[in-house]
């Protein structure tokens, strides 16, 4: 059996998926996250701040000359240019790194994830050996989205739309687990996934 040791892990915006991997990773998997990947690299000092603050503009930094992350997020999905911009200066640096990190997770881990929020939207999935999509219905994921980001209704409707639709993402998925319920029903579903597809995979690498 062919071995496989990096998958990736999507869905859509308030889909679940930082609970998948936390399910994940107390199963034994790796976890290398996009969005840590992403804070990181825009913490004062860092040249991707820089880059970001001459793009636009210093208004973008607080006092303290940390990154307005609300204020960023509210420029950039109201005008699809500014959007546009934006992924064309930072996806390049996140996806380096995080590419980077799960091959060094890889040399001591037999199963690694990395959660990327947009991985289909840019054509990612051939990097992996598969890929998990954590699916949910349109009206809770715009519920949870609003609670999760306190956000109003247009200001939600406004990052749903930046992505990819959860339907086109779990026609491309190799798995597919849903997030309409409990962490306990979610955790099921990624259970009997990691029994079928990666527990025999894992225990191979550990008698190796």
């Amino acid at each position: 059996m062919r071995l496989t040791r990096i998958w990736g892990l999507t869905g859509g915006i308030a889909s679940g998926k930082s609970t998948a991997a936390a399910i994940l990773e107390e199963l034994g998997a790796a976890i290398v996250d996009c969005d840590r990947v992403s804070r990181e690299l825009t913490q004062p000092g860092q040249p991707l701040l820089a880059a970001l603050a001459r793009q636009f503009g210093p208004q973008i930094l607080d006092g303290a000359g940390r990154l307005r992350r609300r204020y960023l997020g509210e420029l950039v999905f109201a005008d699809p240019q500014r959007l546009e911009a934006l992924n064309e200066l930072v996806h390049p640096a996140i996806w380096r790194t995080t590419f980077k990190e799960a091959d060094q997770a890889a040399r001591r881990w037999p199963i690694v994830f990395v959660v990327a929020p947009l991985l289909f939207e840019h054509g990612a999935e051939a990097a992996f050996d598969g890929v998990l999509v954590v699916d949910i219905s349109p009206s809770l994921q715009l519920e949870r989205l609003r609670q999760r980001d306190k956000l109003n209704l247009k200001e939600a409707q406004e990052r749903i739309s930046a992505q990819m639709s959860l339907e086109d993402k779990a026609s491309r998925a190799t798995v597919v687990v849903e997030n309409n319920g409990s962490r306990s029903h979610l955790e099921s579903q990624l259970r009997a996934f990691w029994e079928e597809r990666i527990a025999p995979v894992y225990d191979g690498c550990a008698r190796s």
